[in-house]
């Protein structure tokens, strides 16, 4: 029977390390680098904010707040690296509950895009399509599939970064063990 998932690990690769850590590198790039992460912070409190039934007045323009805001990060623009960080700054105040403010975000020039700088568009779409294989509806059992942000193994379900870092950290050690078993055994022949 074919594989359900292209994106499906082969057996063998399972044990193999440094499968566990490109996969967290990759997914690392896709979605903890400062573009990505803001604009993921920025939505969670949008649908926070959507979910109320009843949402007041200052939700109401915190919530266009937040649109507005969301809209600046998704094209923010500056002249160079650094101005471009000091737009980020600015962001984060308007994340940490700051009113957004237009005319700050004027004048930090042209020439180099935070989505230039931050932004691996085969990556984004590697991950992207790791996300839509995962949570396909017509599936009753999990997947996990390469880059795909929840790992289930023996029934414990975690995300991806957390999971493989055990593992990393699990085989690292076994190793160790390993090496050391290796090297008494070494010691005990030379003494005997």
């Amino acid at each position: 029977m074919p594989a359900r998932s292209d994106l499906q690990v082969p057996l063998i690769c399972e044990f193999m390390p440094t499968r566990w850590s490109y996969e967290a590198l990759i997914f690392a790039q896709a979605k903890n680098n400062p573009l990505t992460s803001r604009q993921e912070l920025i939505q969670n409190q949008i649908n926070r904010i959507v979910a109320e039934k009843n949402p007041t007045e200052s939700q109401e323009t915190r919530l266009e707040d937040l649109k507005d805001t969301l809209a600046v990060l998704s094209g923010l623009e500056a002249s160079d690296p650094r101005t471009l960080d000091s737009q980020f700054g600015k962001i984060d105040a308007i994340i940490a509950g700051a009113p957004f403010d237009r005319s700050v975000f004027k004048g930090a020039g042209s020439g180099v895009t935070a989505e230039q700088l931050y932004v691996n568009q085969k990556v984004t779409d590697l991950v992207s399509k790791a996300e839509m294989e995962q949570s396909d509806y017509r599936e009753n059992r999990h997947l996990n599939v390469f880059f795909g942000p929840i790992k289930e193994y023996f029934g414990i379900r975690a995300g991806l970064l957390w999971f493989n870092t055990v593992v990393l950290i699990v085989s690292t050690l076994a190793l160790f063990f390993v090496l050391y078993l290796i090297l008494r055994a070494q010691i005990r022949h030379r003494v005997a």
